[in-house]
């Protein structure tokens, strides 16, 4: 049977359907497998098999296509590649299904290739200005995983006041700390109620009174 060089016996004498090897598939072995297509498929000879290869899709896809302008070596068979990832899951993204979606961030040390290597960004929608965060490291004087915080609100989910802000609902409203009547001349206050911290016999929400 016609199997182009991809194919030992047929499976079906009447019908002739290859029992197709080297990563190719269809009944006459003339594609390649959906996650095989990191060079176009070719026939196998006598001296070369010519397998379909593998795309790199870091365990996030099932399948890919081959794009002769990605591949730095077109013309070759053993060097280079033009396979591009296609419906990347776990919420991946790429044309390796390496990095994340929006909305998602790899914490430091996680692999590509980590089966579930996204985590949600939660970006706190009172205290961001969006909900996509910083989503791998190699950005220098960015954090991984920090979201955008609007101005006087802090955390990787901007999820609190800065130092001497507080009402994160209301957006971060200054506490205005008599720094003479705090301990340690602190300006921050409760979180909540904007209450300073006061010295001994000092009083009022803002330390402002004996």
């Amino acid at each position: 049977c016609a199997c182009y060089g991809h194919a030992s016996r047929c499976s079906n004498d009447l019908q002739s359907i290859c029992e197709c090897v080297h990563n190719t598939q269809g009944d006459r072995c003339n594609e390649c497998l959906p996650l095989y297509n990191n060079k176009p498929w070719r026939r196998g000879i006598s001296t070369q098999a010519n397998p379909c290869i593998i795309c790199n899709c870091n365990n996030h896809a099932d399948s890919c296509v081959y794009n002769a302008t990605l591949d730095p070596f077109p013309d070759s068979f053993d060097s280079g590649g033009g396979g591009v990832c296609t419906n990347c899951q776990d919420n991946t993204e790429g044309r390796y299904c390496e990095s994340c979606s929006d909305g998602y961030y790899r914490p430091a040390g996680v692999s590509p290739s980590n089966s579930s290597p996204c985590t949600p960004c939660n970006c706190d929608s009172t205290g961001s200005t969006g909900p996509v965060c910083i989503k791998a490291e190699g950005i220098p004087g960015e954090v991984v995983g920090q979201c955008p915080c609007r101005d006087n609100v802090r955390g990787r989910a901007c999820d609190e006041c800065a130092d001497g802000f507080f009402n994160l609902t209301a957006g971060c409203q200054s506490c205005h700390c008599n720094t003479d009547g705090t301990i340690g001349g602190s300006v921050s206050c409760n979180e909540n109620t904007g209450k300073c911290s006061c010295k001994l016999n000092v009083e009022g929400l803002r330390c402002d009174q004996c």
